[in-house]
């Protein structure tokens, strides 16, 4: 993830944006956390003990997207 995705989840440093900075970002973190579960949830399709793996490798958002994912997916059954 580079620089501005990272800013992007940092809480602290948004909050301290002007307020069109905060909507645009948060716009594209919403967009980007879409795209972080997509891509979880196609790794978990090929292997859950995998994907927790290369989640916990890549950290935070991934995990997050990885519990909300698996824990959607028990809700279903």
């Amino acid at each position: 993830m580079n620089e501005w995705a990272k800013m992007a989840y940092d809480q602290k440093w948004l909050d301290q944006q002007p307020g069109d900075v905060w909507e645009v970002v948060t716009a594209l973190k919403q967009q980007l956390t879409l795209e972080i579960e997509k891509t979880v949830r196609d790794w978990i399709s090929r292997g859950k003990a995998e994907a927790r793996r290369k989640c916990k490798e890549l950290g935070e958002p991934y995990v997050t997207a990885f519990n909300k994912v698996t824990h959607a997916n028990t809700e279903e059954v």
